[in-house]
C-alpha cells in the first residue's frame, strides 16, 4: 500500500470516527470530552503511522518475515497506550462520568478496523 492511499484512508478514518462520535452525542452526550475524543485520535493516530512504517520496512528488508510479530507489537503498543492514556487522563482531570470512556472506545475500535483492514493489504503485496 503507497503512503498516500495509507494517509488517505487514515483521514477516511478519523473523519469516521468523528461523525461516529457526533452521532452518539445525539443520544448519550459525550462531546464534553472533546479533549479526550481529539487526544485519542492523536495517539491512535500516531500509533497507526508508526506500525505503517515498520511494516513497510519489515517488507524492505525482511521480505515480511516478521509480519507476525509486528501485529503481536501492534496490539501490545495499542493495550498499553490505552490503558496508559485512561489512567493519565482519570488522574489529571478527575471525569464525574464513565461517559468519556465512549469516545475512546468508538476510536479504538475504527483505528482497530483500520489497521487490521491496512495490515490485510499489506501482507497481500508481499505474496
Amino acid at each position: 500500500m503507497s503512503p498516500q492511499h495509507f494517509f488517505k484512508f487514515l483521514g477516511f478514518s478519523i473523519a469516521a470516527t468523528l461523525a461516529l462520535c457526533f452521532l452518539i452525542n445525539l443520544a448519550v452526550p459525550i462531546l464534553g470530552h472533546l479533549d479526550f475524543l481529539g487526544l485519542s485520535i492523536l495517539g491512535y493516530t500516531l500509533l497507526s503511522i508508526i506500525i505503517y512504517f515498520l511494516v513497510e520496512r519489515s517488507f524492505k528488508y525482511s521480505g515480511g518475515r516478521s509480519m507476525i510479530g509486528l501485529v503481536i507489537f501492534n496490539v501490545f503498543l495499542k493495550m498499553v497506550f490505552t490503558f496508559s492514556f485512561v489512567a493519565i487522563y482519570v488522574t489529571l482531570k478527575e471525569p464525574t462520568d464513565r461517559l468519556f470512556l465512549v469516545p475512546l472506545l468508538i476510536t479504538y475500535l475504527v483505528f482497530t478496523i483500520f489497521e487490521t483492514w491496512f495490515l490485510n493489504i499489506q501482507a497481500r503485496e508481499v505474496k
